[in-house]
């Protein structure tokens, strides 16, 4: 699906780069998934950290303070369950039954999603 690996490209401009506009998102943000929850879930976690972000400069966001966010958090979990092989339903299922906010580490999340998929 070339979708995902567009919002893949999406999700590592904010990760990576911290470098995107909420305008820059409407525009890349694949038009095909705007009626799928699961995608607009992931597309709110986008907006909501690109949002969060514009709010300072990045002069004035550490590495290690975006690390320790919520919402880098939430975009790591969602770019592992996008970039893990499974198919879209397990890829809605796992995103469905993991905690963002429970403070599990980030290392294990490739694993919590495939015993998530196992259990199915």
């Amino acid at each position: 699906m070339n979708e995902i690996k567009e919002i893949l490209g999406i999700i590592e401009m904010v990760l990576f780069k911290r470098e995107i506009s909420l305008n820059e998102l409407y525009f890349l943000w694949p038009e095909s998934l705007s009626d799928d929850e699961f995608f607009e879930n992931i597309y709110d976690d986008i907006e909501s950290a690109v949002e969060h972000l514009s709010f300072l400069p990045l002069k004035e966001l550490s590495k290690s303070q975006f690390r320790n966010s919520v919402v880098y958090r939430i975009l790591v979990i969602d770019y592992k369950i996008l970039k893990s092989n499974f198919n879209i339903n397990q890829l809605k299922v796992a995103r469905s039954r993991i905690d963002f906010h429970k403070q599990v580490q980030l290392s294990e999340i490739d694993d919590i999603i495939t015993n998530i998929i196992e259990s199915i």
